[in-house]
């Protein structure tokens, strides 16, 4: 069964968050390449909820490694993080 991580980020700044989803953009696919999804939103001006889905909880305990460097990288830009995780109940890919 999938398994999701979605982690709700309070960037310091507008400009903070620019540059952390311009990061993310660019490096994150490489970053987690057993990720079927990546998926971050821009919620506000200096706020996102950042998601990734994994084919199973296995998977994405193996991807902890990466998160937790990529957590390290941008805690500068960072004023909170909240992540929730557990298995996907629906996934709908069109």
């Amino acid at each position: 069964m999938s398994y999701c991580r979605t982690t709700l980020v309070e960037f310091n700044s507008e400009k903070d968050a620019d540059e952390a989803h311009a990061d993310y953009s660019k490096n994150a696919p490489s970053e987690f390449p057993e990720a079927e999804i990546l998926l971050s939103t821009r919620t506000g001006p200096a706020s996102a909820v950042v998601t990734s889905v994994y084919p199973d909880k296995e998977t994405a305990k193996k991807a902890t490694a990466a998160r937790n460097a990529r957590m390290e990288k941008a805690a500068h830009r960072m004023k909170s993080t909240e992540m929730h995780q557990g298995e996907v109940i629906l996934k709908v890919v069109r």
